[in-house]
């Protein structure tokens, strides 16, 4: 979901920010079969899941946000 400014809403933010950390600390309990994870993009600036699947609806999927910075949930795969 969208706010008005076109940015994530709290809520959203923030069952993003659970959702990252609860399967990166899958990841790191794995890590022994593990061996990488591979993002299909880097920042919400330009992701392939804009306008999906909602036409018109700019998503924000990824770890950095449309200005390149670091959202909250880098820094719940990064801090643990």
């Amino acid at each position: 979901m969208q706010t008005e400014k076109g940015s994530l809403a709290a809520d959203v933010k923030a069952l993003q920010n659970e959702k990252y950390e609860m399967i990166f600390r899958v990841f790191r309990d794995y890590c022994k079969v593990i061996t990488s994870v591979t993002f299909w993009g880097v920042a919400d600036n330009r992701t392939c899941l804009d306008h999906y699947p909602v036409p018109g609806r700019k998503n924000y999927p990824l770890l950095f946000d449309t200005k390149l910075k670091p959202k909250e949930a880098f820094y719940k795969v990064v801090n643990f």
